[in-house]
């Protein structure tokens, strides 16, 4: 598999993957809002904003020049899983969901930062 080809599918599913994690959570806000102590309008207002950066990341897989968008959106996720993980570390309540979290986001950091360092094409 080509870097542009990796790029492209770790974008798509990155956007699936961040539509479904702000539907469900827009669903769960409220028993959310109760487990990490927090308004639930400090669920909801991530979660759109989730949506929106899925329809970013979605919009962004198809473009022709494919390693600026797949660069970008892999700094953007190390720093949402840098972010997720110092909240986990300092929040007792929804510890172990957080730190999950910024696992997953991290990992599509990792492919798109491998598919940055890989040939464009298999020739």
């Amino acid at each position: 598999m080509t870097g542009e080809e990796l790029g492209r599918r770790s974008l798509a599913a990155d956007a699936a993957y961040c539509a479904a994690a702000a539907a469900l959570t827009l669903l769960a806000r409220k028993p959310l809002a109760r487990m990490l102590a927090v308004p639930t309008l400090a669920i909801a207002l991530p979660a759109v904003g989730t949506f929106a950066w899925a329809a970013l990341v979605a919009k962004l897989a198809m473009r022709p020049s494919w390693r600026p968008a797949v660069g970008t959106v892999a700094v953007a996720n190390l720093g949402a899983s840098a972010l997720l993980l110092t909240v986990a570390a300092r929040r007792r309540e929804g510890r172990l969901l957080l730190a999950a979290t910024a696992l997953e986001v991290g990992g599509f950091a990792a492919s798109q930062v491998a598919a940055l360092r890989r040939p464009t094409s298999s020739g």
